[in-house]
């Protein structure tokens, strides 16, 4: 019921620019606007529909119509509807999304919670405490995994720490207990014969003197033993590699034993092949492992028995050394312990001959850390062969090494 320009809010739809528009299309028979909040009520939306109302031929060619063919729209149907309540609405279920999705967030986080303490939390706080039983000495205590996942793997990982620590903690204790027992034998003997020349119970003639000069030289193996030990299981042993040939070298460490062999009454031959191939060795520490096989076989071969020192290339690569005697071999059960420190398959004897109980452990450090193996073969009656193995030397590199 108002007559409007066309710049009016209802108007602007169907005109630009002053130009009426012939149709409006359906797209833009609708629009969302700002109320203008007269007499202090408040803003809000507004949802407006226009519909033109148009001349159609079946009126303006009828006698009743009062305007003329040319005048298209008669009017404009406006209607306005508040989108006051909708909004409030839409921000009422906005809220309770908000707060569900937040009530959620919250169950969520604490589930998540309640799980992380149940099976992550506490299994770590549990396997701390366990460690610390651990970390304060009881190498002995078992951790008992409360769960099979990573941290199952986690205690029983720690588990075989705690093993391996226990077996080193033993072979400490043993290595202590050794050395202590070693050392104590040569000291009883040199201290109870000083004793006896102080006294004057043993004049002091050369027969009693030598069996003095052959303790102190049994301490002095033993304690060269030792440090030559320890220094090739920390890997500082150093090595002056240099390319040898491994039988002449095998030779002539043999003929140094001769003698001693030949007053036993044992017939010592070493045999190595012409066209040996070089090795890189330290021949000051290969002697040392040559010298402490020659030894061991002479202690345990008896008169009339036979020790042979063989150096073969049998297989590609690789040059072998084996020293065979006669003796009366190893029990099976002793075999895979001759190479332990400390380790004799018959203790009186070994001692008595001025074995330090170390020769055959000094014998596999040297070996390995030439980078090659040893081995044993053995059975009671039938005699001993022990040998090893070192790699051929690469002839460019060798003296690098």
């Amino acid at each position: 019921g108002q007559l409007v320009g066309m710049q009016a809010e209802a108007c602007y739809a169907c005109h630009f620019k002053d130009q009426p528009l012939e149709r409006l299309p359906p797209g833009r028979t609708s629009r969302i606007f700002k109320s203008s909040g007269l007499s202090g009520a408040p803003s809000h939306r507004v949802l407006g529909v226009v519909n033109p109302i148009y001349t159609e031929p079946a009126c303006y060619t009828d006698p009743c119509h009062a305007h003329p063919p040319e005048q298209t729209v008669l009017g404009v149907l406006d209607v306005n509807l508040s989108l006051a309540q909708v909004d409030a609405e839409v921000a009422s279920t906005t809220r309770q999304v908000v707060v569900f999705a937040l009530a959620v967030f919250v169950l969520l986080g604490g589930i998540v919670a309640l799980f992380t303490f149940h099976f992550v939390n506490q299994p770590l706080r549990a396997l701390a405490q366990e460690s610390r039983r651990i970390a304060q000495g009881d190498y002995d205590h078992e951790i008992k995994p409360l769960t099979e996942d990573e941290i199952g793997d986690l205690a029983a990982s720690f588990n075989k720490m705690a093993d391996g620590l226990a077996r080193a903690e033993r072979q400490r204790r043993d290595l202590t207990a050794d050395i202590a027992h070693e050392l104590r034998n040569p000291l009883a003997v040199l201290q109870s014969q000083l004793e006896g020349l102080i006294d004057g119970v043993f004049p002091a003639t050369t027969e009693n003197l030598q069996p003095l000069l052959d303790q102190t030289q049994l301490l002095s193996r033993l304690v060269d033993d030792l440090r030559t030990l320890a220094l090739a299981e920390a890997g500082q042993l150093e090595l002056q590699r240099v390319p040898a040939d491994l039988g002449r070298l095998a030779a002539s460490v043999v003929a140094r034993f001769a003698p001693a062999a030949a007053a036993r009454q044992i017939t010592l031959q070493a045999q190595a092949p012409a066209d040996l191939p070089a090795v890189a060795l330290d021949a000051q520490r290969i002697e040392q492992v040559l010298g402490n096989l020659l030894s061991n076989a002479l202690r345990h071969t008896p008169a009339g028995g036979r020790i042979l020192c063989r150096t073969t290339a049998e297989n590609a690569g690789v040059v072998t050394v084996s020293v065979s005697d006669t003796g009366p071999g190893i029990p099976p059960e002793s075999l895979p312990h001759i190479f332990d420190r400390f380790y004799r398959v018959d203790r009186s004897r070994s001692r008595a001959e001025g074995g330090t109980g170390l020769g055959l452990a000094i014998v596999r450090q040297l070996v390995e850390a030439h980078g090659g193996r040893v081995w044993a073969e053995s059975a009671p009656g039938r005699g001993t062969t022990i040998a090893f193995t070192l790699p051929a030397a690469d002839l460019k590199t060798a003296q690098s090494g």
